[in-house]
């Protein structure tokens, strides 16, 4: 049967010798950001002035998130970023540009089909009220596809 004083004093023991590692891990601790995170994610933007890091893309977009910029994020830790690049809200904020540039392209082929009946309409002498027709025509035959 084992002494239960003997039992406590190597807990204690093995507590003092785990204290040089525990005040060394707590200061690893971070109350900053680390700037390479700042090339690794490029949305991630930081505030210098206030010391906090926030989401140039969730904030753009104006996503509700704990990396909006009014949030104010000082939780300085990878995981926090790793967190954030996997959430929906952001992984949307991302791809809002690309869907603009695509709405974009349509909108500028439209306008460039318009301009190419107006030019033909011109170049034919035909008057411009003929403008709506040829468009309705152009429609139902599927010249806009």
């Amino acid at each position: 049967m084992t002494n239960p004083r003997v039992f406590l004093r190597v807990k204690v023991l093995l507590a003092v010798l785990q204290l040089p590692t525990m005040i060394a891990r707590k200061k690893k601790s971070r109350k900053s950001l680390n700037p390479q995170w700042l090339k690794t994610y490029g949305w991630l933007k930081y505030d210098e002035d206030k010391n906090f890091m926030y989401c140039e893309v969730c904030t753009k977009f104006s996503r509700k998130n704990s990396f909006h910029q009014n949030e104010k994020c000082q939780n300085y830790q990878h995981t926090t970023l790793v967190r954030h690049a996997s959430l929906n809200d952001h992984q949307t904020a991302l791809q809002i540009p690309e869907l603009q540039k695509k709405s974009t392209s349509i909108q500028d082929k439209a306008a460039l089909v318009l301009l190419k009946c107006v030019h033909w309409l011109c170049v034919e002498n035909i008057p411009l009220s003929k403008f709506k027709s040829l468009l309705i025509i152009s429609y139902w035959n599927n010249y806009f596809i």
